[in-house]
């Protein structure tokens, strides 16, 4: 849900995510240090849920929906950003990743090719 002042819609917006990056660090098989390179995002859908007390069009909103979207791909296409992950569980075709502390695991798995 937004708001603009006294303006309340919903709109929902999906994006297509790709993104790479170099290891720049790996300790012992426990934890991962991965450098951002690169990332594109591609605008796949903006769709107005509601639109409460507003005198702008669906399209209008879609349109300053699709501004936000555009502002955050362009600001991680800039950034340099470096990240660090907790390594859970690693074989020679895939690891398990932990995100945030280790108390609070994502799950989120990763498939690689060791060269």
């Amino acid at each position: 849900m937004a708001s603009l002042s006294e303006n309340v819609w919903e709109a929902d917006g999906t994006i297509d995510w790709k993104e790479s990056g170099e290891i720049v660090h790996l300790y012992e098989s426990q934890e991962l240090t991965e450098r951002l390179k690169s990332c594109t995002g591609d605008i796949l859908e903006i769709m107005v849920k509601r639109n409460y007390t507003t005198e702008a069009s669906d399209d209008e909103i879609a349109e300053y929906v699709r501004n936000i979207l555009t502002e955050f791909i362009r600001n991680a296409q800039e950034s340099d950003e470096t990240s660090t992950y907790q390594i859970e569980d690693l074989t020679d075709t895939t690891f398990v990743l932990r995100g945030g502390t280790i108390l609070e695991p994502t799950g989120e798995r990763l498939v690689y090719k060791r060269k």
